[in-house]
Order: structure tokens, then sequence, then C-alpha cells
């Protein structure tokens, strides 16, 4: 009897560590999560509003739609010329715009690369027919 008592202790003893440790584990999970929290708000509030507005919108769908509306307007058509005027988004566009032109000045380059291979391998091929 006092052998099944101790490991019936023993048994309540291992219960309660893993208890513990398992509390312990819920409470760093649940530290972790309000940091993510804290840290996805801090985040937002840094996002351009009409980014904000079209994440309030997807959330709110269930994502069988692709259609661009805006959450506050109902019932009427946005198109890029009514964010023209938003200081924010002009400096967006010109970010964007250099970034192109960036682009297109580095492909420049390799603009008559395809033919110059083409020709190359055509002179390859006639050169190993031979």
């Amino acid at each position: 009897m006092n052998d099944s008592i101790d490991l019936l202790r023993s048994e309540i003893a291992k219960e309660e560590a893993l208890l513990a440790s398992e509390k312990k584990a819920l409470h760093e999970m649940d530290k972790n999560a309000k940091r993510a929290d804290a840290e996805r708000k801090r985040q937002m509030k840094k996002e351009h509003p009409v980014l904000r507005q079209l994440d309030n919108q997807k959330e709110a769908q269930d994502g069988h739609s692709s259609e661009f509306t805006l959450a506050d307007v109902k019932n009427s058509q946005i198109n890029l010329d009514d964010l023209d005027d938003d200081p924010e988004v002009q400096v967006l566009m010109k970010q964007l715009h250099g970034h192109l032109q960036s682009m297109q000045s580095n492909m420049a380059p390799l603009t008559g690369l395809k033919d110059a291979l083409t020709r190359s391998q055509v002179a390859l091929d006639l050169f190993s027919n031979d």
C-alpha cells in the first residue's frame, strides 16, 4: 500500500511539473502573440491610408471578389487620377518612376543581345555542319 501511495505521489509530481512547464510555454506564447500584435499595429500606423483601407477590405471579404473599391466609398468608381492630389502618392509615384527608369537603363545594353545570340548560334551551326 505504501508503494502504491509513493507511486501515485511520484506521478502527481511528474504531472505537476509537466503542468508547470506547459503553463510557462503558454505564458511565452501569449507574450509573443501580444508582442506580434503590437508590432503589427505599429507597422499599420506607418502604412499609407489607401493601403490600410485595402487591408481592411481584404479582411472583410471572403477572397472571391477582385474589385478595387475603397471601404469608405460606396457606389462610386475610383481611378488613379483621384489620387493625384495626395502628396504621399506623388512621392511614391516619383520613386516608382525612378525605379522604372533605372530598370530601363539597366536593360538598354541588352537590347541587341538576342539578335547577336541568334546570329552566333547560326554561325556555330554552319561551322559545325561543315
